[in-house]
C-alpha cells in the first residue's frame, strides 16, 4: 500500500463521522398545478407589475410569492426557448451595498484630499 492510497483511506473516514446527517425529506403540501386562469392572471400580472412578486401575489391571489418566483421562473426559460423574449420583464436594478468592500488606507487619503 502506498502512502497516497493510506492518506486517501484516512481522510475518507474522518468526513463520513464528522458530517452531519441530512435530514429526510419530507413534502408538507401536495403540489398543486397552475390552473389556466391562474397563469392567465399570473401573465396579465408580470405584464402590468413585471417583476413585484408581491403585487403579483395580490393579483394572482391564490398562490404565494415562492410559489409566483418558481412559475415565473419556468415561464421564462419557456418563453426564452421559444424565442418571445418580449413576454420577459427585464431584470430589477441592483441595489447598491451601503459599506461597499473596505478601501485602503491610500484610497482614503486621496478622496478626503480631493
Amino acid at each position: 500500500m502506498n502512502s497516497k492510497s493510506k492518506k486517501r483511506s484516512s481522510s475518507s473516514k474522518r468526513d463520513s463521522s464528522t458530517k452531519k446527517a441530512r435530514k429526510p425529506y419530507t413534502i408538507t403540501k401536495p403540489r398543486e398545478s397552475w390552473t389556466t386562469e391562474e397563469h392567465d392572471r399570473f401573465v396579465e400580472a408580470l405584464k402590468l407589475y413585471e417583476r413585484d412578486w408581491k403585487k403579483i401575489e395580490e393579483y394572482v391571489k391564490t398562490k404565494t410569492v415562492i410559489q409566483i418566483r418558481s412559475h415565473a421562473q419556468k415561464y421564462f426559460l419557456k418563453m426564452q426557448k421559444l424565442g418571445k423574449l418580449d413576454c420577459i420583464p427585464p431584470p430589477r436594478p441592483k441595489r447598491r451595498s451601503r459599506n461597499p468592500y473596505p478601501k485602503n488606507r491610500e484610497q482614503k487619503k486621496k478622496e478626503a484630499a480631493a
